[in-house]
């Protein structure tokens, strides 16, 4: 009777050990996972991007039952491509995927704020460089007709435009200051004046 008493008291006492250490080591994952989000989160506001992804997957890791790791991974996955594509002038995947970005369910607001504040600027300067090329084609009109001072005139308001040395622009730009160069080689005058002061 004795020893099943023991034996019995020593199950009881091997379940709690048991228990007691699985307690423990949930305690301890959860604290891993919250502290892997909080990172990503911190390393999302710096702009640490490659970063904060890692610290996201760890954070999966540790706790896949919940999903808003993988929603974060997903959105900055999404961010970064959209930067990619916007650091390579190609403004339609960039807006496409900033959108995306932006309506992430259940994202990170952080980059829900940017994403939307790149596919807004990305839109005004995809309307303004239309109106740029449509200025643009007419100067080379004139400069055709060889109206060059009229040219030049429509020229300057995308040489003179207060965002034109934005990324966005670098084409227009380039071909306006061409345009214009070419306009000023039959302005000037063949000879120069005599100075009227000898």
């Amino acid at each position: 009777m004795r020893k099943k008493v023991l034996i019995g008291l020593g199950v009881i006492l091997l379940a709690i050990v048991f228990i007691g250490f699985g307690f423990t080591k949930n305690v301890e994952v959860q604290k891993e996972y919250e502290q892997a989000m909080e990172r990503g989160m911190t390393q999302t506001k710096k702009c640490e991007y490659q970063a904060a992804k890692i610290s996201f997957q760890n954070a999966a890791k540790r706790k896949q039952d919940d999903p808003q790791a993988e929603r974060n991974i997903k959105q900055l996955d999404l961010y970064m491509k959209a930067k990619t594509a916007l650091n390579q002038q190609n403004y339609d995947q960039a807006k496409k995927f900033f959108d995306q970005a932006a309506d992430a369910d259940h994202g990170l607001n952080v980059l829900v704020r940017r994403s939307s504040a790149y596919a807004t600027e990305i839109e005004e300067a995809q309307s303004q460089l239309a109106s740029f090329e449509k200025i643009y084609d007419e100067a080379v009109e004139c400069n055709e007709e060889g109206n060059y001072a009229k040219s030049n005139t429509l020229l300057t308001s995308i040489l003179k435009y207060h965002g034109i040395k934005e990324q966005y622009y670098d084409s227009i730009y380039a071909k306006a200051k061409h345009l214009k160069h070419e306009n000023d080689q039959f302005l000037m005058p063949a000879y120069p004046l005599k100075s009227e002061h000898k």
